[in-house]
């Protein structure tokens, strides 16, 4: 009888790696067409079946414990491919979530029905089924994690530490799907920001009807040139801006004049600063006050054109102007 001959087992494959330059262990879950059969997510903690949609990722944790380094390679029923590095957090990758959405950066959401039916008025209630397909979205995947994250019990994401336009689209992402408890956040972040990005903030209000919000930003938007900012403005509040300008420069100019004809006929100091402004682009409070700010003396009579009575004139002028809520 010949020999049983069996192959040797193969040799244990090494760990490599250890731990990260933040000193957090890195660990890593290998999917392959042999290993992982199709309609299975592969995760550290977990394996379980989710139809029409493979999964695999490698995470690696870093040095705070509330944020995981995630690379995700999903496999649609569509076949599409995508590779991304984003931030995740288990809000959104939950394995028991019964519905899955899909970013404009193609990454995979995992969020619970409940949670969406009782926090986001604008997505169907929780007997609405899907059948199993992949929902998908037009925001990107770090908006959408910031997102859903309102949408469960749990410590939210500091609105204070985000940069302007990662705040700026989760505000546009809590109107459009109606988290209203994250838009009235959202809303009280940007009004702090409101001197940095006058424009943008005064278009996020005018198509929210925010009219708290664009009185803040209106007098602010007087110091951009009117030919670029009809470009940028949305089209039903155009010709409001136009006519709120011009009642501003009206009511500024006659202010000026004032203070011209009760100055020396060779003092010429009061027709300077009005050129100034007249002739520049910048047309705000702030840009008048400093125009008046050196005032100097006249050489030949001696006064003081904008002394303190001529700049509180101004202020209670500027004061008087109609807001820009009444043109609308």
């Amino acid at each position: 009888m010949p020999a049983n001959h069996s192959m040797p087992p193969p040799e244990p494959v090494k760990k490599k790696g250890g731990k990260s330059k933040k000193g957090a262990t890195a660990q890593t879950v290998i999917a392959t067409s042999q290993t992982l059969q199709p309609g299975v997510v592969a995760t550290p903690q977990a394996v379980t079946a989710i139809p029409q949609t493979v999964v695999a990722t490698s995470q690696t944790v870093v040095a705070n414990p509330q944020t995981v380094v995630s690379e995700h390679c999903a496999y649609s029923s569509e076949g599409s491919t995508s590779t991304s590095l984003i931030a995740t957090t288990p809000a959104v990758h939950a394995l028991d979530a019964d519905v899955v959405f899909k970013s404009s950066d193609n990454i995979l959401l995992y969020v619970h029905r409940k949670n969406l039916e009782s926090h986001a008025a604008a997505f169907p209630p929780s007997e609405f089924d899907t059948r199993g397909e992949i929902v998908f979205l037009t925001e990107d995947a770090s908006t959408l994690e910031n997102l859903f994250q309102y949408v469960y019990p749990e410590r939210h994401p500091d609105i204070e530490l985000m940069p302007f336009e990662s705040l700026y689209k989760l505000a546009e992402a809590a109107e459009k799907y109606e988290i209203f408890s994250l838009m009235c956040i959202c809303k009280a972040g940007l009004k702090q920001l409101v001197d940095d990005h006058p424009t943008e903030i005064f278009n996020y209000a005018s198509r929210h009807d925010y009219a708290d919000v664009m009185l803040l930003a209106a007098p602010l938007l007087l110091d951009i040139p009117l030919d670029e900012l009809v470009t940028t403005l949305l089209p039903h509040v155009v010709v409001p801006w136009v006519r709120y300008r011009e009642c501003w420069s009206r009511a500024v100019g006659t202010a000026f004049i004032t203070n011209i004809s009760r100055s020396c006929s060779y003092c010429n100091i009061p027709r300077k600063v009005y050129e100034d402004w007249f002739l520049g682009d910048k047309r705000s409070r702030k840009a008048i006050v400093k125009l008046m700010a050196p005032n100097p003396t006249c050489g030949y009579c001696g006064t003081v054109p904008f002394n303190e009575e001529a700049v509180r004139n101004m202020h209670s002028i500027l004061d008087a102007i109609p807001k820009f809520d009444t043109f609308l």
